[in-house]
């Protein structure tokens, strides 16, 4: 359960080479707020929603309800109180990973450096102009990866204007929350900079998109050194690509 990309191509090159031998995959992206207290100790900070869906390719169900009515798994989830999970179109759910991500790709990274609060991410004009140049990288990269199916309507939420309102909206909706890749940047524990920021940079290698911003990000989190301030973090994702 997660939005992270990249993960479910590594499970299929690794233990199911062969297309005709993978399982269904499933996917789900959860709102709630939660932080670790410790060792197999979660605290659940805030309500939200769930969204499950079967991740797009080999499929044995038509249409949503008839995989509720045959996935054990999927039924106890839409009956679970408390969890509001709604039951998408493969095509929804990869439109919804794909816009968490763009979120995550610039408050994950940003917070983690900057050791701040998602709130503070926009605190100076010179955060804002670099996390509008990452927008405008990381956007061309994640419209290149939209569903072929996906409409006007669908692709225009993906503009540069549209992505930078909606992380923007995310910040401020949780700006006192301190991100999971600065959590885990504290603790020093492995970061999932290489399913955001990683997974960004590999596509747009293969896209023959520009990275450079991403590829520094990247970079930066696994050297492991947080750059507390604003001279040294921005400089280093500032100027020409």
């Amino acid at each position: 359960m997660g939005w992270s990309q990249g993960a479910i191509e590594e499970v299929s090159t690794s233990l199911f080479k062969d297309a005709k031998l993978r399982p269904n995959y499933w996917a789900g992206i959860a709102s709630v707020g939660i932080y670790k207290h410790g060792p197999f100790s979660i605290v659940h900070a805030g309500k939200g929603s769930l969204i499950l869906g079967k991740v797009e390719g080999r499929t044995d169900a038509s249409s949503p309800a008839d995989a509720r009515r045959g996935n054990f798994m999927v039924q106890r989830l839409l009956e679970s109180d408390g969890l509001a999970a709604n039951l998408v179109e493969p095509e929804l759910l990869r439109i919804s990973q794909l816009q968490k991500l763009a979120a995550n790709a610039i408050i994950n990274p940003l917070t983690a450096l900057l050791g701040c609060v998602n709130g503070e991410v926009f605190g100076s004009s010179s955060r804002k102009n670099v996390i509008q140049q990452l927008i405008a990288e990381t956007g061309a990269v994640i419209r290149a990866l939209l569903p072929s199916k996906a409409g006007e309507e669908i692709r225009e939420q993906f503009s540069d204007q549209s992505l930078s309102q909606y992380i923007t909206e995310v910040a401020t909706k949780t700006a006192q929350n301190s991100s999971s890749m600065l959590q885990d940047f504290r603790a020093g524990r492995e970061t999932e900079i290489g399913y955001i920021n990683g997974y960004i940079v590999e596509q747009a290698k293969r896209l023959g998109l520009p990275h450079a911003r991403n590829s520094a990000l990247v970079n930066m989190i696994k050297q492991r050194k947080a750059l507390s301030e604003d001279d040294e973090v921005i400089p280093k994702l500032s100027g020409p690509p």
